[in-house]
């Protein structure tokens, strides 16, 4: 098992609205490799924390 947690800074056009459909996807997507983790906007940035199989995590973070 791995966990990784990132910081990144979202672009001007997403809106709440876009991170609630990130969410939903992203937490649909993650159950079926098993990753878990939290996710944390506060409007302009993200703070991300992913857990799981190491190769699933990491697919997933070249992916993001």
């Amino acid at each position: 098992m791995i966990r990784l947690l990132y910081f990144s800074t979202a672009a001007y056009s997403v809106t709440k609205e876009t991170v609630a459909e990130i969410v939903e996807q992203a937490t649909a997507a993650n159950s079926v490799h098993n990753i878990t983790g939290a996710l944390a906007y506060n409007g302009r940035n993200f703070c991300q924390l992913l857990e799981g199989e190491e190769t699933a995590v990491r697919r997933l973070v070249a992916n993001i």
